[in-house]
This record gives structure tokens, C-alpha cells and sequence, in this order.
């Protein structure tokens, strides 16, 4: 999944659908390995590209992310 999203340059909210639908079904390994994918993509080039045009959605995008994983670890407490 992680794959395809990076091939098709997936928007955050995207990574976001699919991770938390993961989380839905209880497979939190998958949830975490979306998420973490996506955040080691925040600097890569295709993805800043994609959002100079709307950097308000990057940075809302990136913050849902983080606070998904956030959320997840004070979870796991």
C-alpha cells in the first residue's frame, strides 16, 4: 500500500484515509508503517512540489500525521 501511494504521490489526507482505516480494523502495524512512510516523505522533492501550490494543506496534512502518531503512542501508554 505504502507503494502505491508513494507512486501516485497520494495528497496526506489520503495516507491519512488509509491509515486510520487500518487502525480501524485493528491492524496497528499497518496504521504505523503508513504514517511513518509518509512523514520519511515530507522532504522529498516529488511531495514538496505537489503542494507549493497549497502549502496550507501540506502543513495541515502533516500535522494530522503527527498527531495521529501522537495519539497512537500515548495510546500504547
Amino acid at each position: 500500500m505504502v507503494d502505491l501511494l508513494r507512486a501516485e504521490l497520494a495528497p496526506l489526507e489520503t495516507w491519512c484515509q488509509f491509515a486510520v482505516e487500518y487502525h480501524r480494523q485493528r491492524r496497528h502495524e499497518h496504521f504505523r508503517t503508513i504514517l511513518l512512510s509518509v512523514v520519511d516523505a515530507f522532504d522529498v522533492y516529488e511531495m514538496q512540489e505537489f503542494y507549493k501550490k497549497d502549502p496550507g494543506a501540506f502543513k495541515k496534512g502533516r500535522l494530522r500525521i503527527l498527531n495521529l502518531l501522537a495519539a497512537d503512542r500515548i495510546n500504547a501508554l
